[in-house]
């Protein structure tokens, strides 16, 4: 789809004069390749930052969970037992 979209073949195939067909790919200006390749580093980009922004709140949420473990709620098991 790409391919179509840059004008190329959609089978990859391109026929020379002479008939014979040819695998070379279709040509894509230097200008047309360098914004592909920026908008693609900019995807990574925002998909490294978005996932290394969930492991540093997952793993500072474990932190803050072990430093302060949770206390027995007042309906917990504890006061259903029979007050002696």
């Amino acid at each position: 789809m790409l391919r179509k979209a840059l004008g190329g073949e959609t089978n990859g195939m391109r026929t020379k004069n002479n008939g014979k067909k040819s695998h070379s790919r279709p040509e894509i200006s230097e200008y047309l390749q360098g914004s592909i390749i920026q908008e693609g580093l900019e995807l990574i980009d925002i998909f490294l930052r978005r996932v290394t922004e969930e492991s540093v709140r997952t793993r500072r949420e474990e932190m803050e969970f072990l430093a302060h473990p949770a206390t027995p709620s007042p309906s917990g098991p504890s006061s259903s037992a029979p007050k002696l």
